[in-house]
């Protein structure tokens, strides 16, 4: 039948009332295919699926009946598809030339010749496999099932106040797009970004057509604002958006121009080429949260600016809460962090200092520290590092299968980052595997929840006050997935050339106002001769000459860290996490990283997990947060490192966590500190109580086989010993010193810490003698009450067992006499307190220097071979112990009988 759309003027439907006519709506390859059922049905006119979406066309008939038999019909899902038909109104009129059918809008394949400014299309973006682990991994999360879509948000779901950026994935099912709209400009900044992936689609530009040509050729498109209407003359441009594309939105093309993606299962391109659209198309659109009024040159497409669209919930609550910027908290916080007497100190003896000494201090920093290569070589591979503090840079290289992202204070370090990365004269690559920013460590441009690991490699001990270094650690902690860690490494008082600080000039009071114990201005010579002196003598940094030495002699502010210190600055950050600390040639060293209470409480927001991609560019990777928790660092291998928490619940009393039994609770907490805790448990319990039994029964007559009810207590007893040690000893996420219970004080190290003890075993360095034995008899008692109780168990399960035995097999005879419970669990006790106390000590001091020096795998090794052999000797001492106390008694046994005096005769004896 004609298309007769000209004839009639149809109205939208205002009412549930039958008429002669119906406006239906659905994709438009089922609006077309159902056009001849509707003419067989009756219809006397029938349109054509209208510009510019395609979802919907008018019908007419004789009569309602007919109309509304015809609905009945064609709104069966299983013949026609999802069609929706509504009555609709229509008038006749003549023809009018704007009213014919338009046609398709053919769609380019290049930004350049959509010729809109500040349009851009990247191809490639990213790999087939990049995109297939994209898709896989947000397939794993829930979606929120919307009308004709599924969406997910990262950043917080469409809730816009505080620093954040925010991305929302949008899956979209074949046939399905999107409405025409402009993103609002009061809710993001000027640069859109977004991410095609699984098919292809062609996205439609509009922007309406003024009789201004000065504001068409400045771009200053007028009109109305985001869902345009009425029979507006239109500019309409078509771009293919291919899988794994990156599109990008910017100036006039993100604030003027509407766009949209039709309704329909085919597009159209260039020569009229069809180009079907796959089964799904996801995309991942990148928004940067607006902070302050859109003042952009589109006054009437901006609801900032002529107010003529209600504004956004995000631009109320900012407009409302501008006269008062920052709340008491806040104030606060910037008060004790950005004082200007602490900052001016760091700008003169800091920052000034490294912008004149850049080039000739990055010559002298070249070595890598095997305790850093250590902890990167641990990190998942894909991982998102960050640098803070990064100076020349010298760590980008250690991981070629990471992207770091670096970022200095210093201006003229950063520039000497980016050489590296960036050689002059040779090609830039299109996906480094690393970058370099100038940023204050105190305001890091990261979002929370998005690296995997954090590198601060003598950083902290610049900072001018206790205030602004737990502010700094803080920080870095915010930035980290859940499972991430940080290392930090600051100058010990433990210097092994005590005579150079003898040199420098020591603070007795910071400029604000604090003691300045520990406060150096360390002196650093620029020889007169190289050529950066020129430059450094003429920077900002104050400069002394020494003439003995011919050199300019800058001061840089440090302050040295005393044992322990390090780690109480952590302990302050609510819901830190210490994971272990230890020194290394002049410095001290620490691991650290946000437990899962500090996720609760809001302090790290994002996802907490996501399949990190290698090799991919900041501005995008660091805004989708989140992390696949990397296996990075960890403890010793030893199961005495100095943990923190009974059940890992430090105090927490989430009905959440409560609802969860505490071993799983714990268990879980554990893995998340330490990656390598379940391997760990497993070398000890089947390694470790393995070579105990053995060593145990190597012990005996005849391999202990007449003595098995014992061997068989000293296996149970070992098991629970064993992962007793393993479970209350480990480092755990959830515990810190300001949430922890008791149970967690007790068996965790704050009660040493609070008397200048060690924390986890007696080797480390930097304490006197008496600490050291201060910690080795607290262990100890630790040890013993865990090896009392096992005592206890082990031994009453081995002799009830027995008694079991004599009740059901009457001829069963007890070999040997079954020890007293609470003597065999004393004996364990004196056992666990000075045999074990001490092996386990020796073996985490070996720990402590050999782990930084290995390669992990080499160290599951040694730590394999080395715990057997320690289980073995455990066990063997434990029986000769048991045996000297006569807790233990084997059957004696019966005397051979007399054998008569022919018999035997020359027989070897």
């Amino acid at each position: 039948m004609e298309d007769e759309r000209s004839t009639f003027r149809y109205i939208r439907p205002t009412s549930d009332a039958q008429t002669c006519h119906l406006l239906l709506g659905g994709q438009e390859e089922e609006l077309l295919r159902v056009k001849d059922t509707l003419i067989k049905l009756g219809a006397v006119n029938v349109t054509s699926p209208a510009p510019p979406l395609f979802t919907h066309c008018f019908c007419s008939f004789q009569t309602p009946a007919d109309a509304s038999n015809a609905a009945a019909i064609i709104s069966d899902p299983a013949t026609y598809g999802k069609i929706i038909a509504k009555f609709a109104d229509a008038t006749m009129e003549k023809p009018r030339p704007h009213q014919q059918p338009q046609p398709h809008v053919l769609a380019v394949e290049s930004a350049e010749e959509c010729n809109i400014p500040g349009l851009s299309l990247l191809l490639d973006f990213v790999t087939v496999e990049e995109e297939s682990a994209l898709l896989a991994e947000v397939d794993t999360r829930p979606w929120n099932s919307l009308a004709r879509r599924k969406v997910q948000h990262y950043g917080r779901p469409f809730n816009y106040l505080g620093p954040l950026d925010q991305l929302t994935i949008n899956d979209y099912p074949l046939g399905i797009g999107i409405s025409p709209h402009i993103e609002t400009h009061s809710a993001f900044n000027d640069t859109i970004a977004a991410l095609s992936l699984g098919s292809s689609a062609v996205m439609i530009f509009r922007r309406t057509i003024t009789n201004s040509r000065k504001s068409e050729d400045k771009g200053e498109g007028e009109g109305e604002c985001c869902r345009e209407s009425g029979n507006i003359p239109r500019e309409q441009k078509a771009l293919v958006l291919p899988p794994r594309s990156l599109l990008i939105m910017t100036g006039e093309a993100r604030l003027a121009w509407a766009h949209y993606i039709p309704h329909r299962r085919t597009d159209y391109s260039v020569g009229g080429r069809d180009l079907p659209r796959g089964p799904r198309r996801v995309s991942f659109t990148y928004r940067k949260v607006r902070e302050k009024p859109c003042t952009c040159a589109y006054p009437a497409l901006c609801d900032n600016q002529e107010g003529s669209i209600p504004p956004t919930r995000m631009a109320e609550k900012k407009i409302a809460a501008m006269p008062e910027t920052t709340s008491g908290e806040e104030k606060e916080l910037q008060e004790r962090c950005y004082s200007s007497t602490a900052q001016s100190l760091e700008d003169s003896n800091v920052n000034n200092v490294y912008n004149a000494i850049a080039p000739h201090f990055s010559a002298t920093r070249f070595a890598i520290w095997p305790a850093v290569r250590h902890f990167i070589e641990n990190i998942t591979p894909g991982g998102i590092v960050a640098d803070v503090g990064c100076g020349n840079g010298k760590y980008f290289a250690v991981r070629k299968d990471l992207f770091t992202a670096g970022s200095d204070r210093s201006e003229g370090l950063a520039k000497v980052a980016a050489r590296r990365l960036f050689p002059a004269g040779l090609p830039v690559s299109e996906h480094p595997r690393a970058d370099v920013v100038v940023a204050d460590g105190l305001k890091l441009p990261y979002r929370e929840s998005s690296c995997d690991a954090v590198l601060c490699i003598a950083v902290v001990h610049h900072m001018a006050s206790v205030k602004r270094r737990i502010s700094f650690l803080e920080g870095l902690l915010k930035i980290l997935v859940l499972g991430g860690k940080a290392i930090v490494t600051v100058w010990a008082t433990e210097q092994e050339n005590m005579k150079k600080v003898a040199k420098w000039e020591p603070l007795l009071q910071t400029e604000d106002g604090e003691e300045g114990r520990n406060d150096y201005l360390v002196p650093w010579h620029l020889p007169m001769h190289r050529v950066e002196a020129m430059g450094a003598a003429q920077s900002a940094a104050e400069a002394a000459v020494d003439t003995g030495k011919n050199a300019l002699v800058f001061r840089r502010y440090y302050h040295l860290f005393e044992p322990g210190e390090l780690e109480g600055l952590v302990e302050q950050v609510p819901g830190a996490a210490v994971v272990k600390g230890f020194y290394d040639k002049d410095n001290w060293c620490m691991v650290a990283m946000p437990s899962q209470k500090m996720f609760m409480m809001g302090r790290v927001a994002g996802i907490s997990q996501r399949a990190a991609l290698p090799s991919r560019r900041t501005e995008l990777r660091a805004v989708a947060g989140g992390g696949s928790g990397g296996s990075i660092g960890g403890s010793g291998a030893g199961g005495s490192d100095g943990g923190d928490a009974w059940g890992g619940g430090g105090g927490d009393d989430s009905s959440k966590d409560n609802d969860e039994f505490f071993l799983v609770k714990g268990w879980k907490d554990r893995m998340a500190a330490d990656p390598q805790f379940g391997y760990k448990v497993f070398i000890e319990q089947v390694i470790g109580v393995g070579a105990s039994v053995a060593g145990d029964m190597a012990s005996r007559p005849n391999w202990g086989l007449n003595e098995l009810d014992f061997v068989f207590a000293t296996l149970v007893v070992g098991s629970i010993v064993n992962f007793a040690l393993m479970y209350l000893l480990a480092p755990t996420a959830a515990a810190s010193s300001a949430s922890a219970g008791i149970v967690t004080k007790i068996f965790g190290d704050q009660i040493l810490k609070s008397v200048g003890a060690p924390g986890g075993h007696m080797f480390q360095p930097g304490f006197p003698v008496t600490k050291r034995l201060v910690n080795f008899a607290y262990k100890g008692g630790i040890f013993a009450f865990i090896g009392l109780n096992a005592g206890l168990v082990g031994t009453a399960m081995s002799n009830g067992l027995l008694e079991l035995r004599k009740k059901l097999d009457p001829n069963f005879v007890v070999v040997n006499t079954p020890p007293n419970v609470l003597a065999n669990a004393s004996c364990w006790a004196a056992h666990m307190g000075l045999s074990s106390n001490f092996r386990y000590q020796v073996l985490n001091g070996v720990d402590m220097v050999l782990q930084p020096m290995m390669p992990s795998g080499a160290f599951r090794v040694f730590t394999s071979i080395i715990r057997g052999a320690n289980n073995a000797v455990g066990g063997i001492s434990f029986v000769l112990l048991a045996k000297l106390l006569g807790v233990q008694k084997a059957a004696e046994p019966e005397p051979e009988p007399v054998k008569g005096k022919g018999k035997g005769k020359g027989k070897k004896k």
